[in-house]
């Protein structure tokens, strides 16, 4: 719950909600903070939003279209539609859920007509796939993610979903039921699956 005297404290200090930093609210309140000024209209939230999510959430949208321009178009449609709809913007459950699941949904949308998925480039679909990795320093532990997240493009369509969801994007098994629409436990049993796969790929590279 959102405590009304730190927010009226941090207003006598001038100090703007959006620029809070996580030692001084949680990540629930931060939302709380966002969707309020989204709904009142505050460009400054929505931007907020915006650039914390929006290249994850291509990221998460390119594991279905296989094309940034589409992802990165589906997401900005996303967002467009939060804005267009701000005055009635309501969320009742995990806002980053929320985004996923909405871009999930638009993603699958836009396959639905185009029979034909858009061939990404090699280049352009290594930079799609392993962005997030990039900044690991150690050359062995970016190799084994890269062999990791290689691996996981051969689990099956649903199951890799969920690995996705988790290990890249951080969302909990709650927050990934509720995107994809599933039970917690389907959750649950598809990673405890997804990583049997894992390791025993990986054993096998390695004998």
């Amino acid at each position: 719950m959102f405590d009304a005297n730190k927010k009226s404290s941090l207003q006598q200090n001038n100090i703007s909600h959006y620029e809070i930093t996580s030692e001084v609210l949680c990540d629930e309140e931060i939302e709380m903070l966002l969707v309020s000024g989204l709904a009142r209209g505050d460009e400054k939230a929505y931007k907020m939003l915006f650039d914390y999510y929006y290249l994850n959430l291509c990221n998460f949208a390119n594991n279905y279209l296989r094309s940034p321009d589409a992802s990165r178009d589906v997401v900005q449609d996303v967002f467009v539609n939060i804005w267009s709809n701000r005055s009635q913007f309501q969320i009742n459950h995990s806002l980053k859920a929320y985004l996923y699941q909405a871009v999930r949904n638009h993603s699958l949308n836009y396959l639905k007509k185009h029979s034909k998925m858009v061939e990404l480039s090699d280049k352009s679909r290594i930079e799609a796939d392993y962005y997030a990795d990039a900044e690991q320093s150690n050359s062995f532990e970016k190799l084994m993610a890269e062999k990791i997240w290689e691996i996981s493009e051969e689990l099956p369509e649903k199951r890799k979903a969920v690995f996705i969801l988790h290990r890249k994007h951080g969302l909990s098994y709650k927050e990934i039921a509720k995107v994809m629409e599933i039970k917690r436990k389907t959750v649950e049993n598809q990673m405890a699956r997804a990583l049997k796969f894992i390791r025993e790929r990986l054993n096998s590279k390695v004998s």
